[in-house]
């Protein structure tokens, strides 16, 4: 039930119509210019970097394709190699510090080293080379007595041309040291 006649009904109708469409049509065109304010930096800065994230991308490329995924793997085996050989080195290794410590603290006054070599024979037992200066020859035969009775060193060898002199006498002393002092 209207109070309208139906030649009014229908200018209301039209009304309401153009109203509602004219209102969306705002609506529309405020949320276009809405999105176009926010979204126009965001464009120009792609459009602006266009040109640096191609040449990353390219970058990017060029070294996945020189990087060889298979020759990376191999190289991983090989330094894990290098790393348990390392490993399994120094787990074997043993310190000589100790019996250097005793043989210079055997050694009595007069008796100077000035050199000491370590080197392995054939038979794979190391050979401690001892070479010095003795004041007085006494010395040095009670050094070679009491370097004889260490447990580290399974043989002295003092050769006869140590001897040779009184006193102020080179020395040259070669000590076989014992397996079982450097032995895992």
């Amino acid at each position: 039930m209207t109070f309208l006649g139906a030649k009014y009904e229908k200018a209301v109708r039209s009304e309401k119509i153009y109203k509602l469409s004219s209102a969306f049509l705002i609506l529309l065109s405020l949320s276009v210019l809405v999105w176009i304010v926010c979204m126009a930096p965001s464009y120009f800065v792609i459009i602006l970097s266009k040109d640096d994230i191609l040449r990353r991308v390219d970058v990017e490329e060029a070294v996945l394709a020189r990087r060889k995924l298979g020759d990376l793997e191999a190289e991983t085996v090989k330094i894990n190699k290098i790393i348990s050989d390392y490993g399994s080195n120094e787990a074997k290794r043993r310190s000589f510090s100790g019996l250097l410590i005793s043989v210079f603290r055997a050694s009595p006054q007069g008796i100077s080293i000035d050199g000491v070599v370590l080197s392995k024979n054939k038979d794979g037992v190391f050979i401690l080379n001892l070479q010095g200066n003795a004041s007085v020859r006494e010395e040095l035969i009670s050094y070679v007595s009491v370097l004889e009775k260490l447990p580290a060193f399974s043989e002295v060898d003092s050769p006869i041309s140590n001897l040779l002199e009184e006193s102020n006498a080179r020395f040259n002393l070669n000590l076989k040291i014992n397996p079982e002092a450097y032995k895992l």
